[in-house]
């Protein structure tokens, strides 16, 4: 069984799943919505710099801006020193199911925090994204909106 996966847009993924032995595009509707929450997450860590709900995240610790000045890269914000995290984002997808997310060690640090740092979250769906991903299943599969 083929079962999609995506945060924020329960029912109408429960539905789909229910459909799935009727629909014989799956993984096209699939690429499309990992697409859209990679690119969601991409956005978030290099541009917008707030949590999914919209939260800003929090700022740097005087300590940290004083370093990242130093350093020379202060101007890329929060979240992006090297790029390596933003260019960590990828889809992991089998047969059956996908994921987006990172492999890197320190990623759940960065969106959860620790005891020293606070957590910036930069996993999961914005609204937007719900909507996107909402009117894709809506389209593929000529589902009432929820």
């Amino acid at each position: 069984m083929f079962k999609f996966a995506a945060f924020g847009v329960d029912k109408l993924l429960d539905q789909l799943n229910k459909l799935h032995s009727k629909y014989q595009d799956k993984r096209s509707i699939s690429n499309q919505i990992a697409n859209i929450e990679k690119q969601d997450i991409r956005t978030r860590i290099g541009v917008s710099k707030v949590a999914p709900d919209g939260t800003p995240w929090a700022p740097w610790k005087q300590s940290t801006l004083i370093y990242r000045t130093n350093k020379g890269n202060v101007n890329r914000g929060l979240l992006f020193d090297s790029g390596r995290l933003l260019n960590s984002i990828e889809i992991f997808q089998t047969d059956s199911s996908f994921a987006v997310g990172t492999s890197l060690s320190y990623a759940p640090y960065l969106n959860n925090g620790t005891d020293k740092m606070p957590g910036r979250k930069f996993m999961g769906l914005s609204q937007q994204a719900k909507d996107q991903i909402e009117k894709i299943l809506q389209s593929h599969i000529g589902l009432p909106k929820v």
